[in-house]
């Protein structure tokens, strides 16, 4: 009977000690998302003639935007093109981030400009909430400048 009351009591100790070893396991630990994968983008694209054009972010509160790509481009129509010695962009609330090109004025011309930014986001905006933007030179007859920009939001 000693026996048949030992075995009783030695069942759910083993049943106990599995489950404590399937417990034990080590977790796996979900790694965040990457901050930095450019998940928001603002386009300007086809932009009229004549016109400055005006790329925009709306910074949320307590937050800045870090811009981890800018393109812009100076485009002359199939009519002509203005001469542009220095065509500036500029911005605000981007800590006087600026783009200086050159364009030709050609007929059909097109200057493109990318720049990527170190994928931190070298390019930090001004605490939210705020709009961050970057502006085109001024309206040059036949010139259009279209641009984009890629970042994202973080404190």
């Amino acid at each position: 009977m000693r026996n048949l009351l030992a075995r009783l009591l030695l069942v759910p100790a083993l049943l106990f000690g599995l489950a404590g070893a399937a417990q034990a396991q080590t977790a796996v630990q979900q790694s965040a998302s990457q901050l930095n994968a450019g998940i928001v983008c603002a386009v300007a694209a086809n932009p009229a003639v004549n016109t400055q054009n005006t790329l925009t972010f709306t910074v949320p509160a307590g937050q800045s935007l870090y811009l981890t790509s800018v393109g812009v481009n100076v485009v002359a129509d199939g009519t002509g093109g203005t001469t542009l010695a220095i065509g500036r962009f500029t911005s605000t609330n981007l800590q006087s981030f600026e783009i200086d090109v050159s364009f030709a004025g050609t007929v059909n011309t097109q200057l493109g400009y990318t720049t990527l930014a170190n994928p931190a986001g070298l390019i930090k905006s001004a605490v939210g909430p705020v709009s961050a933007t970057i502006v085109s030179p001024a309206g040059g007859a036949h010139n259009a400048y279209p641009m984009f920009a890629c970042g994202y939001f973080a404190p």
